[in-house]
């Protein structure tokens, strides 16, 4: 699949492995999001039924996911995920509970996701705080990358790489 959904680009890969690490979600939360992601799936995979990576993907995910089969084999369509709320353990701010809103482009497989935290809150500050989180260099927390002009903690530093 390409950028737009077509071949060459990479489907979202359903985490149906086990629990998430950083969000928080109550049982049916958890389950309308797996029914969710299972329901996009399944339209890709009727918009691409030729796209053999993405065949493979569904047959990995099946045969490794009893939660995801049982999905798939149901059939069952999901009304689009368009509006959540989420509570997000984040290591260096703490617990911050955010509204997603998905935005979807009419016409593609593009997807917009937006996290927000009502104005005048305790979650509105965290996420403010996020902003600058990574820019600052907290003592007795080496970062292997550091704002410009001011010395790495610990030696570490140099060029960020991507992968």
């Amino acid at each position: 699949m390409g950028a737009d959904g077509g071949p060459g680009s990479r489907p979202p890969r359903p985490a149906h492995g086990g629990p998430s690490a950083c969000v928080r979600y109550s049982p049916q939360d958890r389950h309308a999001l797996d029914a969710t992601h299972v329901a996009e799936l399944r339209a890709t995979a009727s918009r691409y039924p030729s796209d053999r990576r993405l065949r493979r993907l569904i047959a990995e995910l099946r045969a490794h996911s009893e939660r995801f089969a049982g999905l798939w084999d149901s059939g069952a369509m999901a009304d689009p995920h368009q509006v959540s709320r989420k509570t997000v353990d984040h290591p260096q701010v703490g617990s911050v509970t955010l509204d997603c809103d998905v935005l979807s482009v009419t016409g593609s497989n593009l997807r917009i996701i937006m996290y927000t935290a009502e104005p005048g809150t305790q979650d509105a500050e965290r996420l403010a705080l996020l902003a600058v989180v990574g820019t600052q260099t907290f003592p007795g927390r080496p970062k292997g990358r550091h704002h410009p002009g001011h010395a790495p903690v610990g030696g570490g530093g140099g060029a960020v790489r991507g992968g």
